[in-house]
């Protein structure tokens, strides 16, 4: 399960007391599944849920819960990730980012008695290879040529980031004219030019 809040958009809309609400409501979602997915006849008293003896099923497959991804690049974002999650999942960070996410994370243990290393780093990015002159063009991260790319991962993976989650079609501009048979060609390149130099 993955969940996280988008504060620009959100500020444009709502008020700083209705930001803070939806925050909070976020951060107690995890609490909430965690008690759905693993007591027989749940029962939670939160401040946004309340529900008693209820049935839910079926339970995940997955013990004792299925992994909590929070998204977010905020360091409310990894707070809450070390409160209730299992992965921290900031968006489009680039390296430098991640590795002053990933110290905070480590402090935020530190002072919650929770182990660094028990907390996933799994960030989100556009992918897309490009040739010639464009691809020696110095870009954000995974566009460009194979080895580039190949060199990025290397740079996230140096700084914790242990799984990607790749757009293929959306969230560049360099995306916005990919298409359905572009996409395949991407993730096959990546499949056998990229993912072996990591395996």
């Amino acid at each position: 399960m993955k969940f996280g809040l988008s504060l620009p958009h959100f500020r444009q809309v709502a008020s700083p007391e209705a930001i803070r609400r939806v925050a909070q409501r976020a951060e107690q979602l995890g609490y909430d599944g965690m008690v759905l997915w693993t007591q027989d006849k749940p029962t939670f008293h939160g401040q946004f849920v309340r529900f008693d003896n209820i049935a839910f099923e079926p339970k995940p497959v997955q013990k004792p819960y299925i992994p909590i991804w929070i998204g977010g690049n905020s360091k409310r974002a990894i707070r809450r990730a070390v409160a209730v999650g299992d992965c921290w999942h900031p968006t489009r960070p680039l390296v430098e980012d991640v590795k002053a996410g990933a110290a905070y994370l480590r402090e935020v243990c530190g002072q919650r008695g929770r182990d660094p290393s028990s907390l996933m780093i799994a960030v989100r990015e556009p992918l897309k290879f490009s040739a010639g002159a464009e691809a020696s063009v110095k870009r954000r991260p995974l566009l460009g040529s194979t080895q580039k790319i190949i060199d990025d991962i290397g740079q996230y993976e140096a700084a914790g980031v242990q799984y990607f989650m790749l757009d293929t079609f959306y969230s560049a501009p360099e995306l916005e004219q990919e298409t359905v048979e572009s996409m395949l060609v991407t993730i096959e390149r990546f499949a056998a030019d990229v993912m072996p130099q990591f395996q």
